[in-house]
């Protein structure tokens, strides 16, 4: 549940080091990772592993949170897709994103993409998305990369 806290920290990142006049560059990465996920979905339907499968493996570990956020995309998540995972994809682009936004601080950086690794991590291992989903996403991220050398800002 925290990825959707990766815009809002990112932009209190930008704020705190006073980087400001950097947002477009970030908003570049970020969102064309995101967008990107997002407009593949119509392309390859399907469902998660948990709808597909859902007495194979199930993790050991059900939490309070977990079974909230279960409940929030058992209702309300999108039901269309789940490749590439935009989960990831956003993640790391947000980590680009603030790279180039904030190259003087790559702590920053490798902290949003340690993250990032740690969500496509727990997205297969809490049956969210197939493996094969998190690494599209991780090459979706990737066009974000590209999108910031068209930038000319």
């Amino acid at each position: 549940m925290l990825v959707y806290a990766v815009a809002p920290a990112s932009i209190a990142f930008l704020f705190i080091n006073h980087r400001r006049d950097r947002m477009n560059t970030f908003w570049v990465a970020y969102l064309t990772g995101t967008l990107g996920a997002y407009a593949l979905f119509p392309f390859f339907p399907s469902e998660p592993p948990r709808t597909v499968f859902p007495s194979a493996d199930f993790p050991n570990v059900v939490t309070d949170l977990r079974q909230l956020n279960l409940w929030i995309v058992g209702g309300y998540g999108i039901h269309s897709s789940v490749f590439p995972s935009a989960h990831v994809s956003s993640a790391l682009s947000a980590a680009w994103g603030l790279a180039a936004a904030i190259p003087d601080r790559p702590w920053i950086a490798r902290l949003m993409a340690f993250y990032a690794v740690s969500v496509a991590i727990a997205t297969v291992y809490g049956r969210y998305h197939y493996a094969a989903d998190a690494v599209a996403g991780i090459v979706i991220s990737l066009v974000g990369i590209a999108a910031l050398k068209f930038d000319r800002r």
